[in-house]
């Protein structure tokens, strides 16, 4: 190979090794990214934002405003699902009252009922007791009656809707949502059986005496009647709008043992009367400028699960001293229930059917300890009770009509 042609072969490899070089370096500075191969797999999963997860926000719980709802009647007008609710039955009537002393109460439709309820730290209400109920047997609604005192047993909150009416959320097991709707009523002044709670200054009122029971029904014509708590008494009386005024009262002019001063102070304020004002089940009635205030009220207490003291036989006062009491406690389903105390020395139990007015119990089991003092009223009353009898409440008073007298 000659000369020329060795430089001309040199110089091409030098340009050659050159540009490789010149190559590699635009390439290690990274002039661009390289171009891919082949295209990426995109699949539909990967084009999907990832999915946020928020919690639910939770239902807050109403909070109970008490002055809206406490010592006011409130109407039952219906119940069951919250979207369509049952309408109560025609002619019967279940009412409720959240008394300031925690105390719930009214009528279900056929019997009377009672319980207590407390405010929750949420500021939710919540009935804390067992019900107890009247044991009186009706020709309708019993069915709703037993579905309402279920219901009310298991309140979850209460509150007041925007129209001004009252509901209870429940829950009795259903997969919708449950409540019971009210409306708000009044315990009307004509025709209602009003008994007297308490008398005289407003701010220390004299609680009417244990025993005695004074009541005031006010008639469509005009008349007043009831009983001073000894004697029978019976007026007339006047009203235009909250004014009140009571004719001259006469009564019966029978002597009692024990609350004779009382019916005296209660005749003479009833018939000094000047305002008066329903509010739920209580009657207010003013006197002497508002220095005196008569408190009635129309509930009355059941006749199971209430401890009842005896005060009074045929009319005269136990003896100071000796506690006689009576627990009537109701069976389950058809079962007789049981009643069970303090006879004065020893205890007794015994079992017991209601039906309507009408009380039968049977013959008690008592215990054999003897006392210095009682056993003789202990014997009395352990007769007076076994039997046939009727009785009445009136407030927070019974009385049991027996063969052999009045308890």
């Amino acid at each position: 190979m000659n000369t020329a042609a060795n430089v001309s072969l040199q110089r091409y490899y030098m340009w050659l090794g050159l540009l490789l070089a010149l190559a590699i370096l635009l390439v290690s500075c990274g002039g661009g990214e390289p171009e891919p191969t082949a295209d990426p797999v995109v699949t539909e999963q990967a084009l999907e934002p990832t999915p946020t997860t928020i919690p639910p926000t939770p239902t807050p719980v109403p909070v109970v405003d008490l002055d809206q709802i406490q010592d006011q009647l409130w109407v039952l007008v219906g119940y069951g699902d919250a979207i369509d609710p049952t309408v109560v039955e025609r002619d019967t009537v279940i009412s409720l009252v959240f008394s300031s002393d925690g105390t719930v109460s009214g009528s279900s439709g056929c019997n009377n009922y009672t319980s207590t309820y407390e405010i929750q730290p949420d500021g939710s209400l919540m009935i804390v007791s067992p019900i107890a109920a009247t044991m009186m047997h009706c020709p309708k609604g019993m069915e709703q009656e037993q579905a309402y005192l279920t219901a009310l047993q298991s309140t979850q909150s209460v509150s007041i809707n925007p129209e001004g009416r009252l509901e209870i959320i429940y829950d009795s097991g259903q997969p919708f949502e449950e409540k019971l709707i009210y409306a708000q009523g009044e315990t009307p002044l004509v025709g209602t059986q009003w008994v007297l709670v308490g008398y005289g200054d407003p701010a220390s009122p004299t609680v009417v005496e244990a025993g005695t029971t004074i009541t005031a029904i006010f008639s469509e014509d005009g008349n007043i009647t009831g009983s001073g708590g000894c004697n029978y008494y019976a007026g007339s009386y006047e009203t235009q709008d909250d004014q009140m005024s009571v004719g001259p009262l006469a009564a019966t002019g029978k002597i009692c043992p024990i609350g004779d001063e009382q019916e005296m102070a209660y005749l003479d304020a009833l018939g000094k009367a000047q305002t008066y004002q329903l509010f739920g089940q209580r009657l207010s009635i003013t006197y002497d400028d508002g220095q005196g205030l008569l408190s009635y009220t129309a509930a009355n207490l059941p006749l199971e699960r209430t401890l009842w003291t005896l005060v009074a036989v045929q009319g005269e006062p136990l003896t100071e001293g000796i506690t006689i009491t009576a627990l009537f406690e109701p069976g389950e389903e058809e079962q007789p229930g049981s009643v069970a105390g303090s006879a004065g020395c020893n205890t007794y139990t015994s079992a017991y059917v209601v039906d309507g007015e009408q009380l039968r119990i049977e013959t008690p089991a008592v215990t054999r300890k003897a006392c210095e003092v009682g056993m003789e009223e202990e014997a009395v009353y352990l007769i007076a009770i076994e039997g046939d009898h009727t009785y009445q409440i009136i407030g927070d008073n019974m009385d049991i009509q027996t063969e052999s007298g009045t308890l």
